[in-house]
């Protein structure tokens, strides 16, 4: 049992599996409850598998790992599985590595009481498939490599990858610390391991295996003339106090075991669960959701307090604000009663005054210019030189039949408004001839000219000749005397114009 505290590992407690060990345990989680627990097993009874299945994605590769899972550990508890990448050729297959505690008597004892306690149980986990996270800090590259350690109550742990996948590991039981030395042993051993990845065509003979050793000084030096490099195998003898600089752990080791190791990496890493279910794992669960509520609270009251203490301030100020307003206000009122009491008295109170005011200039905003048909009149006026203009009566209004000499009276063929203009300028125009040599037929000619023109011009909605120099309608009557002498030519026009623009 290690403590870990503040990014280290802080004391060792040993408990074995006897009734008074077990006891001792209790009184243990008695006093340390509340603390999560990660259980890292390394057990001979702890069974690999490599196989392959269909590549499929989402739930169907779920339910495909399940069952193959439960094909190859028929009724087993605790079980692993791992998609490794595709093969290569064929229909390209998912690679899995399947792993799983073929026999679990020996985590009964210490699971009962840790869920008796209520203990969060982060997960189970194995030194097998923890050994990949030692690669980097070896150096390792590509290609073939074993790992090879000593753990002090499980014996000599040998776990080989192919360019960094996890394929297979083994476990091979040592004699007791301090009886024989380890070091035939373990070269034996690592012979065997590579004869047998050899039978299992895990390497060939072109391939260059990198041994990884881990222990102590005195052991890499037992191990010297049996480690030394050969035809296919690479040994590196990485000593405990290299590869715990390389990860931050600060111990001292005294004899060749790397359990303290495989902790640390676990409890540093903090990995994902690999062999609990459920109900292992149910009060970590719980734990975590109970540390998310409560750091949320945490959260909505920090910002309460920071909402609350900037409305407090805009609360403040707003209150000063309003007291200069108020302030202000008191004394441009004090100076508006002192000003009004000078003014004269008139019958109309400067409010309506002011109103008056800004209708007019509104009035006068939106007041129209005869200006665009002075211009049509003008153009037209050029061409006939013998015609002037003796008055002009203009008007704007919405109404075509608008009269400016104030006749409200429709005419039978009234004009019809039309939906492109936005307003009409409608004039009464009188006129005459000047010169006048008494040609009444050119006179009336003249004139008629003079109307055809206007309306022939941009934005003309209609002219009508009013009067002529001469009357000749059906009902007019013709009379006059041998000595009558040369009278005037006048006339007089009305001339509709459409504003399609007020500006």
């Amino acid at each position: 049992m290690y403590h870990w505290n503040g990014g280290s590992l802080d004391g060792i407690y040993t408990f074995d599996t006897s009734e008074q060990g077990l006891s001792l345990f209790e009184e243990y989680l008695n006093e340390n409850a509340a603390d999560p627990v990660y259980l890292l097993t390394d057990v001979a009874e702890e069974e690999f598998r490599l196989d392959s299945i269909p590549h499929v994605m989402g739930g169907d590769r779920k339910a495909l790992l399940n069952r193959k899972k439960a094909k190859l550990f028929r009724n087993i508890r605790y079980s692993y599985c791992e998609v490794q990448g595709r093969e290569t050729e064929g229909r390209r297959d998912d690679r899995v590595v399947f792993s799983a505690l073929t026999d679990d008597e020996f985590l009964r004892p210490w699971l009962r009481r840790l869920e008796a306690r209520k203990v969060p149980v982060a997960g189970i986990y194995s030194v097998a498939l923890l050994s990949k996270q030692l690669l980097k800090s070896l150096g390792y590259g590509a290609g073939p490599a074993l790992i090879v350690s000593l753990q002090r109550n499980a014996g000599l742990r040998e776990s080989f990858f192919q360019n960094g996948d996890f394929k297979f590991s083994r476990l091979v039981r040592l004699p007791r610390y301090g009886t024989e030395s380890y070091a035939p042993v373990i070269a034996d051993e690592m012979e065997k391991m590579l004869r047998y990845l050899r039978s299992m065509r895990q390497i060939n003979h072109d391939s260059l295996v990198q041994v990884y050793l881990l222990a102590d000084e005195k052991l890499h030096a037992e191990l010297e003339p049996a480690c030394r490099d050969k035809v296919g195998v690479s040994y590196n003898q990485i000593t405990l106090r290299d590869i715990a600089g390389k990860l931050g752990l600060k111990a001292d080791f005294v004899d060749p075991f790397s359990e303290s190791v495989f902790v640390y990496l676990l409890l540093k890493n903090r990995s994902g669960n690999i062999y609990a279910g459920e109900q292992e794992t149910r009060y970590f669960t719980l734990r975590r959701l109970r540390h998310c509520l409560l750091g949320s609270s945490l959260f909505l009251l920090l910002g309460s307090f920071i909402w609350s203490g900037l409305a407090f301030i805009e609360g403040v100020t707003l209150k000063q604000e309003t007291v200069s307003a108020r302030a202000k206000t008191e004394f441009y009122g004090e100076r508006y009663d002192m000003a009004r009491e000078r003014l004269p008295n008139i019958p109309v109170e400067p409010e309506d005054l002011k109103t008056a005011v800004q209708v007019v200039e509104g009035m006068a905003d939106y007041k129209a210019s005869p200006l665009p048909l002075m211009r049509t009149l003008s153009r037209s006026m050029d061409e006939f030189p013998d015609i002037q203009i003796d008055a002009i009566k203009w008007l704007a209004s919405m109404d075509p039949n608008a009269d400016p000499a104030g006749n409200a009276s429709r005419e039978a063929s009234a004009l019809s408004a039309n939906s492109d203009y936005i307003y009409y300028q409608v004039a009464r125009v009188s006129g005459s001839l000047a010169p006048f040599d008494g040609s009444y037929r050119r006179a009336i000619e003249l004139v008629n000219r003079l109307a055809e023109d206007i309306r022939t011009q941009p934005g003309v909605y209609d002219v009508k000749i009013l009067t002529l120099p001469l009357d000749v309608s059906p009902e007019a009557r013709l009379q006059g005397t041998g000595d009558m002498v040369r009278g005037e030519a006048g006339f007089s026009l009305k001339i509709v114009q459409g504003i399609t623009d007020e500006t």
